[in-house]
């Protein structure tokens, strides 16, 4: 696929055990107000967990992934696509940021506080 083609992704038969391929859609701007998420109106609170992996590591993974598959496959284009276009959260305090080497415990803790202060926001 050329650099002409980019973002250009045909539709095609599922990848071995997954979902067929598509064609991207542009970004669209979105940001959820804290009222219209799922289950705001019962007082439900989340927290997201990004996994912060270097693109190399990721780029290895995949290439992995299609020598013994156990999920869907990303196309070259779309892995540089994203990884081009990414934008990590920075300064929110719903999303706790796990980087390789942290322990499970540590995460939980920082959800726990994520979500404890998401239920009692400082006044």
């Amino acid at each position: 696929m050329g650099e002409s083609d980019r973002g250009n992704f045909p539709t095609g038969p599922p990848a071995a055990g997954g979902r067929p391929v598509g064609r991207l859609r542009p970004r669209q701007p979105h940001v959820p107000q804290p009222d219209s998420l799922p289950g705001a109106g019962a007082g439900a609170r989340f927290a997201g967990v990004w996994v912060d992996v270097a693109p190399e590591v990721a780029y290895a993974r995949l290439l992995a992934n299609r020598e013994r598959p156990s999920r869907s496959n990303v196309p070259d284009a779309s892995f540089r696509q994203i990884t081009e276009e990414f934008e990590p959260p920075v300064n929110k305090p719903d999303v706790i940021r796990w980087q390789p080497g942290m322990e499970i415990e540590e995460l939980i803790l920082e959800l726990e506080m994520s979500l404890s202060q998401s239920c009692h926001p400082e006044p």
